[in-house]
């Protein structure tokens, strides 16, 4: 009776897994304030490429136009993972929050975000203390 309740509680504990993670995507991807961000923008070229080095981000602030696309690229052979905000030392383990967040990515790979609204964000990043990035979007007078 107890191998049955075992198998039981596994196949009920992967459908919940499944469940919290089709959640968390859902609420990624209708986030209306979020950047635009990921692979759809693949063939626009980018207004600034902020380089992700063993000594932290260059550069590490940055002034774009409402509607540029700025590209972090990773160059220093270590994982990623960016996140709108202020660096929490606190936080443990990732958590879901509002804002921009690019999820892991490789070294040498890029990920690159549209800014669509004017305004100041802060990224740092989860898996690299030193990798904290100012943008400044402003709107473009015509």
């Amino acid at each position: 009776m107890t191998e049955l309740f075992r198998h039981i509680w596994k196949k009920v504990l992967v459908v919940f897994v499944f469940a919290i993670a089709a959640g968390f995507i859902i609420a990624k991807t209708t986030s209306p304030e979020a950047p635009v961000a990921g692979n759809e923008l693949e063939e626009a070229t980018p207004a600034v490429v902020v380089r992700l080095l063993p000594l932290g981000p260059d550069p590490k602030e940055v002034t774009v136009a409402r509607g540029s696309i700025v590209e972090f690229a990773a160059r220093d052979g270590k994982l990623h993972d960016l996140r709108e905000g202020e660096p929490d030392l606190h936080e443990a383990a990732p958590s879901k929050k509002e804002g921009y967040q690019s999820g892991v990515f490789a070294p040498d790979e890029a990920y690159r975000v549209r800014f669509d609204r004017v305004g100041e964000f802060v990224f740092h990043d989860h898996l690299n203390l030193k990798t904290v990035i100012y943008i400044h979007v402003y709107e473009p007078t015509s």
